[in-house]
């Protein structure tokens, strides 16, 4: 009887990670500007109201050159 009991809840731990992984063969430039930013499909995404706002800030470690592309960006 324990023994069945650990099985099924490994069995049941198991079927609730429902986890998205992708490797780089997933990752493509675009879609929104061709050419920059490596991104991934998540076909279970919740799409997002057209009216959303996000306030984003983004902390890197060294500036770019003067002129020039931060390329800790991409």
């Amino acid at each position: 009887m324990p023994t069945t009991r650990l099985l099924l809840g490994l069995v049941l731990s198991g079927l609730s990670f429902n986890i998205a992984l992708a490797g780089p063969a997933d990752f493509s430039t675009g879609p929104r500007i061709k050419g920059f930013g490596a991104v991934a499909s998540v076909p279970a995404a919740t799409a997002l109201p057209a009216d959303a706002r996000f306030k984003v800030a983004f902390d890197v470690a060294e500036a770019g050159a003067a002129g020039e592309l931060n390329r800790r960006f991409d």
